[in-house]
């Protein structure tokens, strides 16, 4: 049996021998626990950001980056150009803006990104358009969507049925509205409309199938996807030569007015003019004597009836004399 002595040097030995093993597995444990999580560089630092540093300059330029889209007068997207800098407030961690250290900094980063993302004719006149543009945001979306209640209009009478020319025209309102903050909930339906009103069955046929598919919940559609699955669909039959291809009905019914037309192209059987021999003089019949004048002998002028014989006599009939 082992004595106390010899049982604690055991204990000893084994935790040696295990400790080249534990070690690698302590470093990393403590790594992660001193390595702080954070979804951007900038939110890793929670003090004052070291300009003089290396990882403080590059926090800097990346903050600073001008937005993904060029704010310009030519195309005042104000939602847009709030979206994304909204985007860049977050990963700069720019929600803490005060005049206070680390926040002072944070101000000056936000100004520097956007001064660097407009043009610089827009600068002078950034307050005067978000004025503006909130004035008229109400009003202007009404238009909107009045013109999209009008879409099964507009692609018969101004697109001429032409998809893609559709599909521009409501992608470009849409795009308006979206950029004063505002959106249409029922888009979708009017499209469904628009499309469902053009005159080529196969494409009708088309978008009937993705309708159903739809409102019985097996699919859900966007805006933006309907009118990408319509232009393709339209794209796909132009190709194919059958955009406006007639139906096996319609191609029946044009060849069968064009028969009824022709029967009526042709001659009647008699002769306005000769009847059947082509030289027969005007009809002859027991009327012909109706509204008869005098030529040279005595005629009769009106219709005697067989009451009046039997009543008044032949003497009852009026005969007039017409050479005065």
């Amino acid at each position: 049996a082992m004595n106390a002595e010899q049982i604690a040097a055991a204990v000893q030995a084994a935790i040696a021998a295990m400790l080249p093993a534990i070690q690698p597995a302590q470093a990393a444990n403590q790594a992660a626990a001193v390595t702080a999580f954070a979804k951007s560089p900038a939110r890793a630092i929670i003090d004052l950001i070291d300009y003089s540093s290396k990882a403080g300059s590059s926090v800097y330029a990346i903050n600073t980056t001008p937005l993904p889209t060029t704010f310009s007068l030519d195309s005042p997207n104000i939602a847009g150009l709030l979206n994304e800098l909204t985007n860049r407030s977050r990963s700069a961690k720019w929600e803490e803006i005060n005049t206070q250290t680390r926040q002072s900094q944070n101000n000056y980063q936000l100004y520097e990104c956007l001064n660097r993302s407009v043009t610089i004719d827009t600068k002078d006149q950034l307050k005067l358009i978000l004025d503006k543009a909130s004035a008229s945001t109400r009003t202007t979306a009404s238009v909107i969507r009045k013109k999209f209640a009008k879409l099964e209009t507009y692609i018969i009478d101004t697109a001429s049925e032409d998809i893609k020319a559709f599909n521009t025209y409501v992608k470009g309102e849409n795009r308006k509205l979206k950029a004063m903050g505002e959106r249409s909930t029922d888009l979708l339906e009017h499209i469904f409309e628009a499309y469902l009103s053009v005159s080529d069955k196969n494409f009708t046929s088309y978008i009937q199938q993705v309708r159903t598919d739809y409102d019985t919940g097996r699919e859900n559609l966007t805006v933006e996807q309907l009118l990408r699955r319509g232009e393709t669909h339209f794209q796909i039959l132009k190709e194919r030569g059958e955009w406006k291809a007639k139906t096996s009905e319609q191609e029946e019914i044009i060849a069968l007015k064009a028969q009824i037309e022709t029967i009526r192209s042709k001659p009647r059987g008699r002769s306005q003019q000769g009847g059947r021999g082509g030289n027969a003089t005007p009809r002859q019949g027991r009327n012909s004597r109706r509204n008869r004048v005098y030529e040279g002998k005595w005629t009769w002028q009106g219709k005697v009836t067989h009451l009046q014989r039997h009543s008044r006599g032949l003497s009852g009939t009026s005969v007039q004399r017409t050479d005065g």
